[in-house]
């Protein structure tokens, strides 16, 4: 078995397990992949908070007059 294959831990598609630790692996990678792509789309938005407590939650600044939420300063 080639050097690669062993420090890898991969075995390519062969007769005999039909490719399948190459398959769970590229599965596991794409969902790694769409798990930290898709993370920050769920984070709360803080522009499109419509009350205080939605506001604080999403790390943003209420404004009591004007009933918004502005985006703290990230320094």
């Amino acid at each position: 078995m080639p050097a690669a294959r062993v420090l890898l831990g991969l075995q390519f598609p062969s007769r005999h397990n039909n490719g399948g630790n190459l398959k769970s692996f590229i599965s596991m990678l794409a969902l790694a992949i769409a798990v930290a792509v898709t993370g920050p789309a769920f984070a709360g938005d803080a522009a499109s908070a419509k009350n205080k407590a939605d506001c604080e939650a999403a790390g943003g600044t209420w404004n009591a007059d004007a009933s918004t939420c502005a985006a703290a300063d990230q320094q």
